[in-house]
């Protein structure tokens, strides 16, 4: 069964912060695949999330 569409990711990027928050935490942070076919920096922007740095990574397999 998938849940896209169903508000999770939504629900945990709102609920996720103010735990931090409410941890003591004073910043959250996500890493994310750019490349991802479900295209996330609209939804992570929504919640308040801004870029703060950008990472390539290679790898070969051998």
């Amino acid at each position: 069964m998938t849940t896209r569409r169903r508000g999770a990711a939504g629900a945990l990027t709102s609920h996720a912060p103010r735990a931090a928050r409410d941890a003591g935490f004073d910043r959250a942070s996500i890493e994310v695949d750019t490349d991802g076919p479900t295209g996330p920096h609209g939804l992570y922007e929504r919640a308040g999330f801004t870029v703060a740095r950008t990472e390539v990574r290679y790898t070969l397999d051998v």
